[in-house]
């Protein structure tokens, strides 16, 4: 079985995600996102064949599992969409920058199931 995933945010991290989930047969990194226009280029040279999405939801919306690689700020949005859609997550840490923010972050994300 071969789990589609998502890559929100192709910096350093996930450029480094997309390069191992292509080793693995297990993973098919097919949609991805960055608002960076370089980013996006630049994973765009590691995987052609992959989709790059117009917006993080677009990508959310099309995987099964959504890797965050993206700051703290918007990563918690991402999260709870994902997990509104019952979408399998990783997320980079850390959680977020206030550890009030991340409990309610990881309460919020097990009552989604």
């Amino acid at each position: 079985m071969t789990i589609t995933t998502a890559i929100i945010g192709l910096g350093i991290m996930g450029r480094r995600m997309l390069e191992h989930m292509q080793l693995h047969p297990s993973y098919d990194p097919a949609f991805l996102w960055d608002p960076n226009p370089a980013n996006m280029e630049l994973a765009r040279q590691m995987a052609p064949e992959a989709r790059f999405c117009e917006s993080a939801e677009a990508a959310i919306a099309g995987a099964d599992l959504i890797y965050l690689a993206c700051p703290p700020g918007p990563r918690k949005d991402y999260a709870l969409a994902a997990a509104a859609q019952g979408k399998a997550l990783f997320l980079e840490k850390p959680l977020g920058v206030d550890i009030a923010a991340s409990a309610d972050l990881v309460a919020r994300i097990e009552a989604a199931g």
